[in-house]
């Protein structure tokens, strides 16, 4: 990777300051850069090239090197460059960015699309996707990344939560499994309670809970302020008047910190350390797991017990969770956007969904990508949810949202305590939405 980084430096010596060779030089050092080049002499050839950026496991970066192949052989004047970036993937393409060493295409999630958007750093894709190819995609994907009426991204793939449940623990405990149209209060709760009763037979000596239980990132909460009719504050404004005593945002919050508790269906982090919720559901401790996609490779893998993946339950305004996408970006700066344009459309046509959707890991943003069985409770979800629209200052927003609930999801005070401090009104009202 070193050798391979330092060829890279007298490619841009004669267009970039040394200031800004060193700064990218030393950042990359101590980041631990994964970059790929996919010609031997690109300074010698008259081949265009490209810089794709990405995250991703192995197997998925082996599927985007394959499809760069695929696409360099259809365009034989384009060489690709791949940034692979497994790490803090964000902040090293806001250094790419700021150094004038931007990718011409990057992959994005609609978390981070804002910032990059307010900070003009990418092209517009309204009149790259035409309405006989757009109908091809789930609308919320779209929307997802459409800001102020302008698509800012092509989407690959759109994430849902969902629960997966312990079938063999439900069967112990002679508890029929839910509907999809199961509630909170109705349903779930007395389920969890009856199955904490009765733990697998294996496990009796150990502690159990119904339910799993995030304090961190936000995603995992915000289902709870959406399904009681609450909304993701995107101004200053808005945020004036959310998370006040009366408003749902703070009556799914507390309905939230009750299954820990209140209720007592999920576990405390003092309970459980640095255990994480799936690896507590792979040891019978948990019955059921609010997750993502993301996790089900290794539940298929790795569970010694049958699962199966259903909605999650309805709030008092239903089951409503957000609608999150990744897709790719065309950066503003390229000096090749027809090409650039043409690989973000190549990297999320129906051939390159089909075969990212094979690593398990992704819900292809395509409906003419065909789905396995086990997927309608990923598209119950994503029909009943709402797509995400973050702050500019997503990642601030979560940081001071963490710091303001943690007194409240560990027990120590209200939820309507914490929300009405000082501190978190003022940031809520001026920092955090600041553009």
């Amino acid at each position: 990777m070193f050798t391979v980084f330092l060829s890279q430096l007298n490619q841009f010596l004669t267009r970039n300051s040394l200031v800004q060779v060193g700064l990218l030089f030393l950042f990359a050092l101590a980041m631990g850069w994964e970059i790929a080049i996919h010609t031997e002499n690109n300074a010698a050839s008259s081949k265009i090239t490209l810089a794709l950026s990405t995250w991703g496991s192995a197997e998925e970066v082996a599927q985007t090197t394959s499809l760069i192949r695929q696409f360099e052989a259809q365009h034989p004047s384009v060489s690709v460059k791949l940034i692979h970036a497994p790490e803090q993937y964000m902040s090293k393409l806001q250094l790419l960015m700021a150094t004038n060493q931007s990718p011409d295409v990057m992959l994005m999630n609609n978390l981070n699309l804002p910032l990059f958007t307010h900070a003009k750093q990418l092209k517009s894709l309204k009149d790259e996707l035409p309405p006989n190819e757009s109908v091809f995609f789930r609308p919320q994907s779209l929307e997802t990344f459409t800001l102020n009426g302008q698509l800012m991204a092509l989407p690959r793939d759109v994430s849902v939560l969902v629960m997966y449940l312990n079938t063999d623990w439900l069967h112990h405990a002679k508890i029929d499994l839910p509907t999809p149209s199961w509630r909170w209060q109705e349903d779930a709760i007395p389920l969890f309670q009856r199955a904490v009763a009765h733990p697998p037979q294996g496990s009796k000596n150990s502690p159990h809970w119904g339910v799993s239980f995030y304090a961190k990132p936000a995603l995992f909460w915000l289902p709870f302020v959406f399904s009681w009719g609450g909304k993701l504050p995107t101004t200053a404004q808005e945020a004036h008047s959310a998370f006040l005593p009366s408003t749902s945002e703070t009556k799914g919050l507390q309905f939230y910190q009750a299954l820990r508790t209140t209720l007592k269906i999920a576990p405390l982090s003092t309970q459980v350390g640095n255990t994480s919720m799936t690896e507590l559901f792979l040891q019978q401790k948990i019955v059921g797991l609010i997750s993502g996609r993301w996790v089900l490779p290794a539940l298929t893998k790795q569970a010694p017990f049958h699962w199966k993946i259903v909605p999650l339950p309805a709030g008092s305004k239903g089951s409503i969770v957000g609608v999150d996408a990744s897709g790719y970006c065309v950066s503003a700066s390229t000096q090749h956007p027809e090409e650039s344009i043409a690989l973000a459309r190549f990297l999320t046509s129906q051939p390159a969904q089909v075969l990212f959707s094979k690593s398990g890991l992704v819900t292809p943003a395509r409906i003419d990508v065909p789905l396995e069985a086990n997927q309608s409770a990923f598209l119950q979800a994503i029909a009943t949810g709402k797509a995400t629209y973050p702050p500019v200052q997503w990642e601030a927003w979560q940081d001071l949202m963490l710091e303001t609930l943690t007194p409240a999801f560990e027990g120590q005070q209200t939820v309507e305590t914490v929300l009405q401090s000082a501190s978190f009104r003022k940031c809520q009202r001026q920092e955090v939405f600041s553009q």
